[in-house]
């Protein structure tokens, strides 16, 4: 069918394609900056979430009917949870990082050093694992939900479930507030810039091209995530 067919590409571009990306930073040491090891992150993600959660799905649409048993159920919705919740937080990441490179870049230099920065994606990595673990430690199970073809919670009105939305409103939230705030700074920063030149002076703190544009790129991807996730 067209979306067996369409989930298999889905499936061989995320792993190819994030592949490479590993395999690029891998070979080349320049790549290998702060915002990349954000990059690394999320590739990692990607791969996994291709490798262990899209293959039931791809099965599905292939039989047409469900083919998997309970243990691949709920690995593939305790999967999903965790992984998302590694996008969503690295994306958070993401967003603190260009908050304080643009607004505070004094703190920047101190806080986000290439070892803080790994212990702070391993921190997400481990803080991911756990947002499932309300849902299940309450007896809960995932389930298969046949119009999406792969298992995830059900949708109850209780206190565990609403935990597990916290780890999606609070980062969004603060993502949201950090764009907020660096484009605002990068708006007032232009308009000083262009002040600057008809009068013939210099500015004592210039954010560089290069970071804007770093910005803007990873900006659009936050975006394009949230337009994927959040309907679901």
């Amino acid at each position: 069918t067209f979306e067996s067919v369409l989930c298999s590409i889905f499936i061989l571009a995320a792993l190819s394609g994030n592949s490479l990306v590993l395999w690029i930073v891998y070979k080349n040491r320049n790549l290998r900056t702060i915002p990349n090891q954000f990059v690394i992150s999320l590739a990692l993600a990607d791969i996994l979430m291709a490798a262990i959660c899209a293959p039931p799905c791809l099965s599905v649409l292939i039989a047409g009917t469900r083919t998997f048993g309970s243990f691949v159920c709920q690995l593939q919705g305790f999967a999903i949870a965790a992984l998302a919740c590694v996008s969503l937080l690295t994306m958070t990441l993401v967003a603190i990082n260009r908050y304080f490179l643009i607004v505070r870049p004094q703190t920047y230099q101190w806080l986000f050093t290439p070892r803080k920065t790994k212990a702070m994606i391993v921190m997400i990595w481990l803080l991911s694992c756990t947002e499932p673990l309300p849902y299940l430690l309450s007896g809960h199970r995932y389930e298969y939900h046949a119009g999406k073809v792969f298992c995830f919670q059900v949708l109850e009105v209780d206190f565990y479930t609403l935990l597990g939305y916290v780890y999606v409103a609070l980062p969004v939230v603060v993502l949201t507030s950090c764009y907020y705030v660096v484009f605002k700074i990068l708006r007032q920063h232009q308009e000083r810039i262009r002040s600057l030149r008809k009068s013939n002076r210099s500015s004592t703190h210039r954010v560089s091209v290069e970071d804007i544009n770093v910005t803007r790129t990873l900006f659009i991807t936050v975006c394009g995530f949230l337009i994927c996730w959040l309907p679901i």
